[in-house]
């Protein structure tokens, strides 16, 4: 056997079977080294490999006191700066918001403390088309954001208990 032509790709193939390229060079089994990686990813083999690998870097690296004191160091010193109390609040807001729905979707017959004057959302995210009332204030300063926060917590409850 001679080497391809120099207009050829492979010695069977004029182009990758795969994405029909010929400006990267052959690899192996008539693909290009990026759809040969894409084919041998999809391997139940490799797929099992990779989770082992990543439970042993995990082992190695994340599940040490080290790393654990290390991150919480990180974290105490990003609180402090202005985009991590604003994080940290957004967070705090969403907890509240998501204890708030989910009280008020699973103790319906119950006497809950309610606002009467909030603000109330029509779920847009499920087939309910549910109706219900926040304990956000119309006045308040920060109403849009907590309406945002709101609402993305409602969408969630909602296509969680579908």
């Amino acid at each position: 056997m001679s080497a391809p032509c120099k207009h050829q790709w492979s010695w069977e193939y004029t182009e990758c079977r795969y994405c029909g390229t010929i400006d990267s060079k052959h690899f192996c089994l008539g693909l290009c080294r990026k759809c040969y990686d894409k084919k041998r990813d999809k391997e139940p083999k490799r797929i099992e490999q990779k989770k082992e690998i990543s439970k042993r870097r995990y082992k190695r690296i994340k599940d040490t006191e080290k790393f654990r004191k290390s991150r919480n160091k990180y974290m105490v010193k990003f609180r402090k700066t202005i985009p991590g109390k604003l994080a940290h609040k957004r967070k705090l807001r969403q907890l509240k918001y998501r204890r708030y729905i989910k009280n008020i979707n699973e103790k319906k017959g119950k006497n809950l403390k309610r606002n009467k004057n909030g603000l109330k959302f029509r779920c847009e995210g499920c087939y309910k088309n549910c109706l219900i009332t926040s304990n956000i204030k119309p006045d308040s300063l920060y109403a849009m954001k907590n309406i945002n926060i709101f609402r993305e917590e409602q969408i969630k409850y909602c296509n969680k208990s579908i």
